[in-house]
């Protein structure tokens, strides 16, 4: 089960795209079994003075300290817990790098899910792209949706467009099928996961 995902949309999101980009986030947690009570949100302030100081001193702010202890423990009752770091394209690099250290050795029950408005620091990008990690980009009509997973990438059109004739069949399928216009026929976000993790063993439908 893949725990680490990263939704993210276009820099310029205004405040529908953005809620839709957190409604996702939601959704991943919602699906994974995390209840809201579980979830550290770690909201990443903009760039200012003060964070070039913070980041030449390499001090992490305190808007996103609560975000290394939730990646240091586990759930004190043994269940899944969840941290939601918003706005991840504002850390400043050393953040950056912290966080993707701890990501690296992050209990297996911490669902974490990194939400963007463009690149996030090169560290972190990295370490979400490390293993089986999913990442899911581009949350409106207007934007392309990617999934990204090890060895597959996949770029989605919006309606209209056509699939890269080099698009594996069983990669199309599951494209149509996330854009049907019918809710109903729409997979689920585990539904998804598990088509992938079968294409990446070979294993089509």
């Amino acid at each position: 089960m893949n725990m680490i995902w990263h939704v993210y949309g276009p820099r310029d999101a205004g405040p529908g795209e953005r809620q839709q980009m957190l409604s996702r986030a939601q959704a991943i947690f919602d699906q994974l079994g995390v209840q809201a009570a579980d979830v550290v949100r770690v909201d990443v302030p903009g760039r200012g003075a003060s964070a070039e100081n913070a980041d030449r001193e390499g001090i992490v702010r305190a808007e996103v300290d609560p975000a290394l202890p939730a990646l240091q423990s586990g759930s004190l009752f043994g269940g899944r817990q969840g941290l939601m770091v918003v706005d991840g394209h504002q850390l400043l690099k050393g953040e950056a790098d912290i966080i993707a250290e701890l990501l690296a050795a992050a209990d297996r029950e911490t669902v974490v899910v990194v939400v963007s408005s463009g690149a996030l620091p090169s560290t972190l990008a990295k370490a979400l792209k490390a293993g089986e990690t999913i990442i899911a980009m581009g949350q409106t009509v207007k934007e392309l949706f990617v999934i990204e997973s090890g060895k597959v990438r996949v770029m989605v059109p919006v309606e209209g467009q056509a699939l890269d004739e080099q698009t594996p069949a069983e990669v199309a399928r599951l494209v149509q099928d996330c854009l049907s216009k019918d809710p109903q026929g729409r997979p689920t976000a585990a539904a998804v996961i598990e088509r992938i993790e079968r294409l990446l063993a070979g294993r089509p439908d």
